[in-house]
């Protein structure tokens, strides 16, 4: 071993050098030495499950959506159902299209609750304004008993869902309490001898979808009530025509707004003369709330201001309102 070769503490055994390492001289003859690549860093695995995988943001956006649409829904249902208290709407796609959207709501409400896994505010906020309009909805869409009908013993209210003809000028509150007389559609009561004192006439309400027979008016002769009067009368004499009416079993007056018809005096010239609001004791108008007289019937007495001759030449009119508007005119009268 010469002086110029490195020493280094390695080396042969048994040689008594102390040895060399190889790399120096390697290096030395010109030689290129690969390094030793570093070692590669293993990583050990966690004992137990692996962790659940976070699916990011994508799918609360999709749970989200069905809760929206159920508080669309719900609140559009509760809008419809507010609507309802028009009468245009209600009476017509109202209550269906409230239904419709409440149903809707609801499913969406569940869905978006059962995909979400926890409670949404939005969706049970829907939830609820659906049922609370699906309910009233539903009850304007079936005809509804009244529970007042029932105590009379009658059956189910009759609807009144009819309005007055475009070509009349008429009220629609004034035609919804109209009555008309079934057995009278047709008549020509104009030419018609009038009906003696006594008759009796069957009426229905004149806007019912399918009218029922509700009440009959009997129209009996008139009295003198002059002398009973606090004052005396302008043309000669006071005469009050009592009207007695009575509730048909299954008509269903107690639920319907109905007011007296039009009444007047006419005599057979032509002329006629309107009710006088006079209150004579004994002799209450339908304005003083008419007698109960304990049967199931009513009277009140329309009562006029007329002379004698007036007395001895007419009678007693109240006028009908049939469906279609025709104002059908009813006389009473002393026979010949």
């Amino acid at each position: 071993m010469s002086a110029d070769e490195p020493w280094s503490r390695g080396g042969d055994a048994g040689d008594g050098d102390v040895g060399y390492s190889p790399a120096p001289r390697a290096a030395a003859e010109g030689v290129v030495v690969q390094q030793e690549a570093a070692p590669t860093a293993y990583v050990i695995p966690p004992v137990g499950p692996p962790p659940a995988l976070d699916r990011g943001s994508a799918a609360p956006a999709r749970s989200r959506l069905p809760a929206v649409l159920a508080l669309a829904l719900g609140a559009a249902a509760l809008l419809s159902c507010l609507l309802m208290l028009f009468a245009g709407w209600g009476r017509t796609a109202g209550p269906s299209v409230t239904v419709a959207l409440a149903v809707a709501a609801i499913a969406a409400g569940v869905v978006a609750l059962e995909g979400r896994g926890r409670r949404s505010a939005a969706a049970v906020a829907g939830v609820v304004m659906a049922l609370v309009a699906g309910v009233f909805g539903a009850a304007s869409a079936i005809p509804q008993p009244d529970l007042g009908v029932h105590v009379y013993g009658y059956a189910d209210c009759q609807l009144l869902s009819g309005t007055p003809p475009d070509d009349i000028d008429i009220d629609a509150d004034a035609y919804s309490s109209a009555f008309f007389a079934p057995d009278l559609v047709g008549v020509d009561t104009i030419s018609e001898p009038s009906f003696p004192y006594g008759r009796t006439i069957t009426v229905a309400p004149t806007a019912a979808m399918e009218p029922r027979d509700i009440a009959t008016f009997r129209v009996d002769a008139p009295v003198d009530v002059t002398e009973k009067a606090a004052a005396p009368p302008q043309n000669g004499m006071y005469v009050a025509v009592p009207v007695t009416m009575e509730a048909t079993p299954d008509g269903g007056l107690d639920c319907f707004s109905w007011t007296a018809p039009p009444s007047y005096w006419f005599v057979y010239d032509g002329d006629y003369m309107e009710y006088t609001t006079v209150s004579i004791p004994g002799y209450p108008t339908i304005e003083d709330g008419g007698r109960d007289n304990g049967d199931g019937t009513l009277t009140y007495y329309d009562i006029f201001d007329v002379s004698q001759e007036d007395v001895s030449n007419g009678g007693y009119e109240f006028d009908l309102l049939e469906p279609d508007g025709t104002i059908k005119s009813v006389f009473w009268a002393e026979t010949p």
